[in-house]
């Protein structure tokens, strides 16, 4: 006990523990020391009672003091009791006369009191919830297991309503089955959970284990939520749901939890906060957004790990859309959106802003486009990122997204310059220049019209490149000239399914880059396309260990290597005729006009041309809803 403090006595009244003080609040008790006003007033400390020598004025004003702390000492500290479940059953027709049910002695709390369970209710069976009080804080400390009782299903276990404070500790909450939303708990107030585990659970709507409501606080701390599901009219959080509130998760698991349309494992909007937490092993339905997490609002998280959850159309991971979301030290690997619009295996952003420090997204996987991350908002890497071994590419930013030049995407470049897939036949395409078309007379017009869109596009993605270089979190163009580099065509390309997939390289100085317009189906002009990257090299960066680069790399330059993907009777399928696709390219350089350009720019002498470009590759999302 420390220096100087008094214990408060404990008086037993039954089976109940009450705390405070028998006839004065430990208010009363003054602390051993000197006090010294302007009339040298000593307080001493004499056992339960203080003496006070000092002018009667003063004496006065003590008083007053005190007796103002007395009226203000919270009245729940001294009703504050300790409760035990004694019996495992859930009697509904006799209660709450019925004494040592838990439903009983949840009804008898008053503000501030604890429930624990005796040797003969470490299990206890609900027949139906159990609702706690507003304006009260319940605290329930297990050891203990809550289920439902046999030949009982539609059982949820615990509500939470607007203004009650629930504290849950040690207790295994295991096999709930409501008929709505929230499969074991649902929270309208404010839930704290410390080592439970929930689990097995079922119900129709949202959070096959915790679904809390707007305003709602929920704080879990070392918990287990597993096994749990959304049944056939399920739609949001597979294992937890928040709606317009607050989640903190500290060292949590949430695995192996399914059927949600949004949120395999977790579906948040509001305010998320995770550290330290492994989102594993969650799916969606088929169709389904978010296998591991689908947020929208304030993401932050730190650490822990997003591992093999699927999702059908985006986010095989996370998939995060609203304002801003933060992720350090997190590992994404081996997740999946299988759909053959599948985009953002890892991780989908939906418009966000996502920043990635120190992050490791690899061997994730999806049908269409970032195979890593797939992002339609800003993306920004940070601090040695790692990015590689996504399928079919590690990045798919059409807005382009920032690094600061520590991050590795990718592990090495195409060799070749250029690599086609998914035709038939023995060789390659073969491209024939159009330079002289009056189609690529109207691009090289374009690019020298700073009001065109061809233009604009390609100044913004320049100006997006070249952000981030000397980790600048935008970059602003003081002006940019760019140039047709040269134009073809590559015609009549039997495809083996639908797709024809072609990997470019290229190699750069530090303040220009190539791009690649692709004509449209429709005749309307040019457009620049999604960037698949599968790797990159910033200017000035330092290949990674084992990587060797194309003959035509000079050291220093950056280099990439992205995928443009051409759909049979796509966007870019200037043919017709089902399994062949025709389509037109111009190659550009586009350079910032303060800097000289330098270097060799895309120095593939003698290799094929697709070499010389540095483009943003095709994503063509057929059949399938809006982001």
């Amino acid at each position: 006990m420390p220096k100087n403090s008094v214990e408060e006595p404990r008086i037993r009244s039954g089976n109940d523990t009450v705390f405070g003080t028998e006839a004065y609040p430990s208010v009363l008790i003054v602390s051993q020391r000197i006090f010294r006003p302007q009339n040298a007033c000593v307080w001493k400390h004499i056992g339960r009672r203080a003496t006070i020598t000092s002018h009667k004025g003063f004496t006065f004003l003590v008083l007053m003091a005190i007796l103002a702390a007395l009226l203000s000492f919270p009245a729940s500290r001294a009703h504050a009791v300790v409760r035990t479940v004694t019996d495992p059953g859930d009697d509904l027709a006799d209660w709450p006369s019925k004494t040592g049910m838990l439903r009983t002695v949840i009804y008898d709390c008053r503000d501030g009191d604890e429930i624990r369970f005796a040797d003969t209710a470490r299990t206890v069976y609900l027949r139906a919830d159990v609702c706690f009080s507003p304006g009260k804080t319940v605290t329930l400390t297990g050891p203990a297991t809550i289920a439902t009782a046999q030949n009982n299903s539609g059982t949820r276990y615990f509500v939470v309503p607007k203004g009650a404070t629930v504290v849950m500790k040690s207790l295994v909450l295991s096999g709930a089955s409501p008929a709505s939303g929230g499969g074991a708990v649902r929270n309208e107030g404010a839930l704290t959970m410390e080592g439970c585990t929930i689990k097995d659970g079922q119900c129709w709507s949202n959070g096959g284990a915790i679904d809390a409501g707007e305003g709602s606080v929920t704080t879990l701390t070392n918990c287990i939520v597993s096994g749990n599901k959304l049944l056939r009219l399920g739609y949001s959080g597979g294992g937890i749901c928040v709606y317009k509130g607050t989640l903190t998760m500290t060292g949590c698991s949430v695995t192996n939890n399914t059927g949600a349309y949004y949120g395999g494992g977790v579906c948040f909007s509001g305010t998320a906060t995770l550290t330290n937490c492994i989102i594993e092993s969650n799916a969606t339905d088929s169709n389904g957004i978010g296998g591991g997490v689908d947020g929208s609002g304030t993401l932050t998280m730190s650490g822990g790990a997003v591992r093999n959850n699927s999702s059908g159309y985006l986010g095989g991971g996370l998939r995060l859309t609203g304002e801003t979301a933060t992720l350090a030290s997190v590992t994404i690997e081996s997740n999946s959106a299988s759909l053959p619009e599948g985009k953002g295996g890892g991780l989908y952003n939906g418009g966000a802003q996502l920043t990635l420090v120190g992050c490791t997204v690899r061997n994730n996987s999806c049908g269409n486009s970032g195979g890593g991350i797939g992002t339609a908002g800003s993306l920004s890497l940070k601090k040695k990122c790692v990015i590689t071994g996504n399928t079919p590419d590690n990045i798919s930013a059409p807005s382009g997204y920032t690094s600061d030049g520590t991050n590795q995407i990718g592990t090495s470049p195409n060799k070749s310059a250029t690599a086609f897939s998914g035709y038939s036949g023995e060789s390659e395409p073969e491209p024939r220049s159009i330079t002289g078309d009056a189609d690529v007379a109207q691009v090289k017009n374009a690019l020298t019209d700073p009001a065109s869109d061809v233009f604009r596009a390609v100044s913004g993605a320049l100006s997006q490149d070249l952000s981030g270089i000397s980790g600048d979190a935008s970059a602003s163009l003081a002006g940019m000239t760019a140039s047709l580099y040269y134009a073809n065509t590559f015609e009549g390309v039997t495809v083996e399914s639908r797709d024809l997939v072609v990997e470019y390289t290229a190699s750069y100085p530090e303040r220009a880059r190539y791009y690649a317009l692709f004509a449209r189906s429709d005749g309307s002009g040019y457009e620049l396309p999604d960037r698949g990257v599968q790797f990159e090299l910033k200017p000035g960066q330092t290949l990674p260990d084992g990587v060797t680069p194309p003959d035509f790399y000079e050291e220093g330059e950056g280099l990439m290597t992205w995928r443009n993907v051409v759909t049979d009777n796509g966007s870019f399928d200037l043919e017709p005729a089902a399994g062949i696709v025709t389509f037109r390219v111009c190659s550009v350089r586009a350079a910032e006009k303060a800097v000289s350009s330098g270097g060799s720019g895309c120095s593939a002498v003698g290799a094929s041309p697709f070499a010389l470009l540095l483009g943003l590759p095709l994503l063509l999302w057929r059949g399938t809803p809006s982001p």
